[in-house]
């Protein structure tokens, strides 16, 4: 059994996930739950793994840490992303310094290790959003990056895959008051199979809305994940 912890890249409401697309005879379990952060993501999985239904479980994915750099971005956009994201913050508590992060990813990885579990460390994506700072992501996958090599685990580097798409440098908003986001959210309900018309409509290449992923970016990261199975 192979344990997917991650954001809505994971659960794929918003955009596509990648675990559809992943051909394999073992169960693939989606755990994915929107705008989770590290630390949120982190404590369900322990929690998880303590469940009698997932005793079988032998690996562990992680697609972690988006959320930690996108909200604190977003709370600079108005009052209102500034309200949600402390409110977020409450109960999901971002990690926005790089140490911090760095720890709690640390933290997870060598308790996962320590028990044996097959870990896979998928870095941060590539974002299309207006002034977002990639740099940060870059620095967060450094991280990550080492973490995977300091204790054995497999790191995919989904960012510089996409990156490598990403011929015109386009970008999109998600507005001061979330209202097309939230359009957005409608039409992928509505029309789960047809999330790449809003990709297209917008010219970005490797997102649906400038960071879930188009079903490009969903293939190209199941591909990965593939290999790394084996």
């Amino acid at each position: 059994m192979v344990l997917c912890i991650g954001d809505s890249l994971t659960l794929g409401v918003m955009g596509y996930s990648y675990i559809p697309f992943l051909r394999r005879e073992e169960r693939i379990v989606n755990l994915g739950v929107n705008g989770d952060s590290l630390w949120g993501g982190t404590r369900r999985l322990r929690s998880c793994l303590k469940k009698s239904k997932y005793k079988s479980a032998d690996t562990v994915v992680i697609s972690l840490g988006t959320n930690d750099i996108l909200l604190p971005y977003l709370s600079g956009r108005s009052l209102f992303w500034k309200a949600q994201c402390r409110l977020r913050n409450l109960y999901r508590s971002f990690s926005s310094d790089i140490w911090e992060f760095a720890e709690r990813y640390e933290t997870i990885v060598r308790e996962l290790a320590d028990e044996e579990y097959k870990v896979i460390l998928i870095g941060l994506p590539y974002i299309q959003l207006a002034g977002y700072p990639l740099g940060k992501v870059e620095a967060y996958n450094d991280c990550i990056r080492s973490t995977a090599k300091r204790y054995g685990a497999q790191f995919i580097d989904i960012y510089s895959m996409q990156s490598r798409h990403v011929k015109k440098v386009r970008t999109c908003s998600w507005g001061r008051y979330n209202f097309g986001r939230l359009a957005d959210g409608m039409f992928m309900l509505l029309f789960p199979h047809r999330k790449d018309i809003l990709s297209r409509k917008r010219g970005l290449a490797v997102t649906v809305d400038g960071v879930h992923f188009n079903s490009g970016s969903a293939r190209l990261l199941a591909g990965a994940v593939e290999r790394v199975l084996g």
